[in-house]
């Protein structure tokens, strides 16, 4: 029987560890030397600083929205026009339209949280709560026109309403859409007035000169009005 001493096990332990240490260190030297590993190293030094200006910056657009509002290209009508139609399409209800602002409401029922509370203590108190209790949340949308668009202000008692109804504003397109002015519409319509004016009067001189019958000069004149 070989009896090994503590001595021998102690050392037979160490040279383990140093071993390991030097390996593990051989290792590392030759990680870190790779271009595989600096080339990774710079990435991810990239990445990160990427990821902290994009914080750094959407920290400032929070800021700057808290103090002056979103600021979007498009002009206070059509912010407000888009507004009414997501948050009408969404369940809210259109409670007040002004030249600059527009109000929702939406009835959002008992508040859970406090109904437990209430059952938690007072079980019939909790009940009743829960099945009579009803709360309106509302939503106030306000835009101010500016040189460059407008100016949108979003307030109310619904936190999840107001960030997706102010995504929705971030996300319009720099370019609003084009809407054709009545000025640009009115020569369009008098130059289609004009030019039905003129068959109308070529129809009935056919007629009088006897080379159309009534029946067709009657099909042809009801033909030509109904393309008004």
């Amino acid at each position: 029987m070989v009896f090994v001493s503590d001595a021998q096990v102690t050392g037979a332990i160490l040279f383990f560890v140093v071993v390991a240490v030097l390996l593990g260190g051989f290792g590392l030297y030759y990680v870190g030397a790779s271009p595989v590993f600096e080339r990774w190293w710079e990435e991810n030094r990239a990445r990160r600083a990427a990821r902290r200006a994009q914080y750094q910056e959407r920290l400032a657009q929070i800021d700057r929205e808290r103090q002056i509002g979103i600021e979007t290209g498009w002009p206070p009508e059509l912010v407000l026009e888009g507004a009414v139609e997501w948050m009408t399409s969404n369940g809210w209800a259109l409670q007040g339209h002004a030249e600059r602002t527009a109000t929702f409401a939406r009835d959002e029922g008992a508040d859970a949280c406090l109904g437990c509370i209430l059952m938690l203590f007072f079980l019939l108190p909790g009940i009743l709560y829960l099945l009579l209790a009803n709360r309106t949340a509302r939503i106030t949308v306000a835009a101010y026109p500016q040189a460059s668009g407008s100016r949108v202000v979003i307030g109310g008692d619904s936190s999840p309403a107001r960030e997706m109804l102010a995504d929705v504003i971030r996300n319009l397109p720099s370019t609003p859409p084009e809407r054709a002015t009545p000025q640009q519409e009115l020569p369009a319509t008098r130059e289609a007035s004009e030019s039905l004016a003129g068959k109308l009067l070529e129809l009935n001189e056919l007629k009088e000169a006897g080379l159309i019958t009534q029946e067709e000069y009657e099909s042809k004149r009801a033909e030509l009005l109904g393309r008004m």
